[in-house]
C-alpha cells in the first residue's frame, strides 16, 4: 500500500513540476515580479514593501540563468517543488510512511499549492519557511539535536526575511508550544533558545529599515493599506476559501483542527492547533476589516498545508477512508480546472479567451509589442534618452525588458503609494523629484492609460504636462488580445510649452454585452483637450457603421473635468444610429474612432454586443 501512494505522489509531483516549469517559461512577468527583480538590482537588507529575501532570490536567479522569465523564477520554482516533500517528511516523522505520501499528495492537490513556485512571489519562500519550521518543531518535540535546531533557525530566518506575515505563523507556533508542558520545556532548552535567537536576528533588517524610515514599512503593511473597518466584500473573500481549497478538503481540514483540540495531552497536536489554527482564525477574523483591494485569498495556504500532515491518519483512524477517496477525487478535478485556465493563459493567443471566465486577460498578455515599440522609438532618439514610466509596475517591466534600470524612471503615480513602492523609488532617486535633473536630456514617456479609471485620466494627463512640459505624441500601442492602451510621448531636451493630449471618450449606450437588433442608438461623449474633436465614427467589427452627430451639450463632462480646455466644452456629446439589419446573428464588437482637429485619430471604447436577429 505504501508503494502505491509513493508512486502516486511521485507521478503527480512530476507532472505538476513539468507544468510549473512550462508556466514559468511562458507566462509574461507580472508587475510585482518585475519589481522584485528591480529591487534585486539595488541590493539591500530590506525594502519599503518587504524584507530582502524575495529580491535576493530574483537577483540570484537572473545572475545564474540570465535575464528572462525562467531565469527570474527558477529559485521560486525549486522552493515550491520542495514544499510538498516537507509535508511528506513531517507526516512520516509523526506517523508512518503511508501517511507521509498521502499527506504529500493532499498538499499537491490543493489548487493554489499545485501552482506554487510558477511565479516569483514572496509567498513561495514564506510557505516553504513555515512548513520547514513546523517540521523542525515536530522533530524537536521528539528529540533535541543540533541538526534540527539548525533547521529551525534556518526556517525562522527565511520566514523573517521574506514577509511581515511570517510573524503570524511564528506567533501561532509559539502559542502551540506554550500550550503543552513538553513544548514549554523545549522553549527553555538552551539549544532551542539559540535557534530562536538566530531567527529573531533575521528581523533586524526590517527593524533597522523602519527605524531609519519613520516606520514606513510597518505603516504600509498595517495602517496605510488596511482600512480597519468592516466591509462585506471581506466576507465574500472568506466564503471563497472552500472553493479555493476544495469544499470537501476544506471541511476535512477544519474537522482535523477540531480533532487536534481533543488531543490536548499530545504536544504535537497542540503545536498543530497553534501553528495552523491561530493563523486561520486571525485571517478569518481580520478579513472583513483588512485590505480588500489586493489579493489576499492565498494567505492561509501555509496553514492548510500544515493540517494536511495529520489529516490522512485521522481519516484512517476514524475509518473514513471513503471520504479520503472523495477528497482526492474532488480536489483532482479542481486542480485540473485551475491548470486548464493557467495553461490556456500561457498558450499563445489564449489569454483573450479567458475574458468570459472573469479573468483579467491583460494580466496574462505579453508586453512584447510594447517593448518592441519602445525599442523602436528609442532607436530613433539620441543615445542619452531617458525612459519615464507613469507607475512603478511599468517602470519595472521596462527596466527588465531593456536590461538597463539606470535609464528608467517613474512618475509619482497613485499605484506607487497604493502598493508601498513610492518610498523605494524615492530612495533610489527614480521618482518624479528626479525629473528636473533630466531637463537637458530627451525623454520617452510611456503611459499605461488603463491603470487609471476614466474619471482620473484627464487630471493625470494635466499632471504629466505640468511635470514634463512640451510632451509630443509618439504613438499608441494596443497589445493583441487586449483593450489596454499604452501611450508614448517624446520630449526633446530643454523642451517647454503645451503638450499633446490624447482623446478621451465614453459610450453610454448600448451597455456592454447588450443584446440588440434592428436600429441601435449609440451615444456618449468624446473630448480632446487643446485641440478638440472633429469627428466621431462608430465602428462595427472594425468598419465604419455610422458617423455620429457631435456637439451635443454634456455638462457632466465639464463638471467632471473643470480644467478641460477642449474648445467644444461643454458641447462634447455625440449620438448615432447603427443599422444592424443584415448583420449576422452572434457576437460583434462596437468601438469609437475619435478624430481630432489636427488629424490624429484614436479607437476607444471597444465593447461586445450580441445581435439576436438579422
Amino acid at each position: 500500500m505504501t508503494a502505491i501512494w509513493r508512486r502516486g505522489f511521485l507521478v503527480v509531483w512530476s507532472v505538476l513540476l513539468l507544468g510549473k516549469l512550462w508556466l514559468a517559461t511562458t507566462l509574461p512577468l507580472f508587475s510585482d515580479e518585475a519589481w522584485y527583480w528591480l529591487e534585486g538590482q539595488h541590493p539591500a537588507w530590506a525594502y519599503s514593501d518587504l524584507p530582502g529575501l524575495t529580491a535576493w532570490l530574483a537577483r540570484l536567479g537572473t545572475a545564474l540563468a540570465g535575464e528572462h522569465a525562467l531565469g527570474l523564477r527558477w529559485p521560486f520554482l525549486m522552493l515550491g517543488a520542495a514544499t510538498p516533500w516537507l509535508c511528506v517528511r513531517a507526516a512520516r516523522r509523526w506517523f508512518d510512511a503511508t501517511t507521509g505520501w498521502q499527506a504529500g499528495l493532499l498538499a499537491l492537490l490543493i489548487p493554489l499549492a499545485s501552482v506554487l513556485g510558477a511565479l516569483a512571489l514572496p509567498d513561495v519562500p514564506l510557505v516553504f519557511a513555515t512548513v520547514l519550521a513546523f517540521d523542525a518543531a515536530l522533530a524537536l518535540l521528539e528529540r533535541v539535536t543540533l541538526r534540527v535546531c539548525a533547521q529551525l533557525a534556518a526556517a525562522l530566518a527565511l520566514g523573517a526575511l521574506c514577509h511581515y506575515r511570517f510573524a503570524i505563523a511564528l506567533a501561532g507556533g509559539v502559542v502551540g508550544l506554550l500550550a503543552s508542558s513538553r513544548g514549554r520545556a523545549l522553549l527553555r532548552d538552551a539549544r532551542v533558545g539559540f535557534a530562536l535567537a538566530a531567527g529573531a536576528l533575521a528581523w533586524l533588517p526590517l527593524a533597522w529599515f523602519n527605524a531609519h524610515e519613520h516606520a514606513a514599512g510597518l505603516r504600509f503593511q498595517f495602517v496605510d493599506r488596511q482600512p480597519w473597518r468592516f466591509h462585506v466584500y471581506g466576507l465574500k473573500l472568506q466564503a471563497l476559501q472552500p472553493l479555493l481549497t476544495g469544499p470537501l478538503l476544506y471541511v476535512a481540514l477544519l474537522w482535523a483542527l477540531w480533532q487536534a483540540g481533543k488531543r490536548r495531552t499530545d504536544p504535537r497536536w497542540m503545536l498543530l492547533l497553534g501553528a495552523a489554527g491561530l493563523p486561520l482564525a486571525v485571517y478569518a477574523g481580520l478579513g472583513p476589516f483588512a485590505d480588500i483591494h489586493r489579493v489576499s485569498f492565498h494567505w492561509p495556504l501555509s496553514a492548510y498545508l500544515l493540517v494536511c500532515v495529520p489529516l490522512p491518519w485521522l481519516l484512517r483512524e476514524q475509518r473514513w477512508s471513503r471520504w479520503r477517496g472523495w477528497i482526492f477525487a474532488s480536489n483532482s478535478l479542481l486542480c485540473a480546472a485551475l491548470w486548464v485556465v493557467a495553461l490556456w493563459a500561457a498558450w499563445p493567443g489564449g489569454a483573450p479567451r479567458l475574458q468570459p471566465l472573469g479573468v483579467d486577460a491583460a494580466s496574462f498578455v505579453r508586453s512584447d509589442a510594447l517593448v518592441a515599440g519602445v525599442r523602436e522609438r528609442l532607436a530613433a532618439m539620441p543615445a542619452d534618452t531617458a525612459v519615464v514610466a507613469d507607475d512603478f509596475g511599468l517602470a519595472a517591466k521596462l527596466s527588465f525588458a531593456l536590461s538597463d534600470p539606470s535609464r528608467v524612471y517613474s512618475l509619482d503615480h497613485r499605484l506607487d503609494a497604493k502598493h508601498g513602492r513610492a518610498l523605494q523609488l524615492s530612495l533610489w532617486h527614480r521618482d518624479e523629484s528626479t525629473l528636473p535633473t533630466l531637463r537637458t536630456r530627451p525623454l520617452l514617456l510611456v503611459v499605461d492609460e488603463d491603470a487609471l479609471h476614466l474619471e482620473a485620466r484627464e487630471p493625470w494627463n494635466r499632471h504629466l504636462c505640468d511635470v514634463l512640459p512640451g510632451l509630443r505624441a509618439g504613438g499608441e500601442i494596443v497589445p493583441a488580445g487586449t483593450h489596454r492602451h499604452f501611450l508614448l510621448y517624446r520630449r526633446d531636451a530643454n523642451a517647454s510649452g503645451t503638450c499633446d493630449y490624447p482623446a478621451l471618450a465614453f459610450m453610454r449606450a448600448p451597455l456592454p454585452d447588450a443584446t440588440v437588433s434592428g436600429a441601435v442608438e449609440v451615444s456618449g461623449w468624446a473630448t480632446r483637450d487643446g485641440v478638440g474633436v472633429a469627428r466621431v465614427d462608430v465602428l462595427l467589427d472594425g468598419r465604419i457603421a455610422a458617423q455620429a452627430h457631435y456637439g451635443i451639450e454634456d455638462v457632466e463632462v465639464r463638471s467632471l473635468w473643470p480644467r478641460s480646455d477642449d474648445p467644444a466644452q461643454p458641447n462634447v456629446g455625440f449620438a448615432a444610429t447603427v443599422d444592424l439589419r443584415g448583420v449576422a446573428v452572434g457576437t460583434h464588437e462596437l468601438a469609437l474612432r475619435i478624430a481630432g482637429r489636427d488629424g490624429r485619430t484614436r479607437e476607444l471604447e471597444r465593447r461586445t454586443i450580441c445581435v439576436d436577429s438579422p
